[in-house]
């Protein structure tokens, strides 16, 4: 697990792991209150751009509008 310690500027990747050789980027964020859909697609997008796997980790709720991203 490599943990990034840069905020600005990072891309939203807060850490990556690899997982049976594949690279996966972590996000992790605090929501009082429901996620942001355009959070997770912007996060999917920077992955896919990348050629790795995501991991959107959240404290809030998921609505309707987010689930199945």
């Amino acid at each position: 697990m490599t943990r990034n310690h840069r905020y600005t500027g990072d891309g939203g990747i807060d850490g990556q792991v690899v997982i049976e050789g594949a690279i996966w980027l972590i996000q992790a964020k605090r929501y009082a209150g429901i996620i942001r859909p355009d959070h997770v697609v912007a996060f999917q997008t920077l992955c896919q751009s990348r050629g790795c796997r995501s991991l959107f980790i959240h404290t809030g709720r998921t609505g309707l509008e987010a689930e199945g991203l």
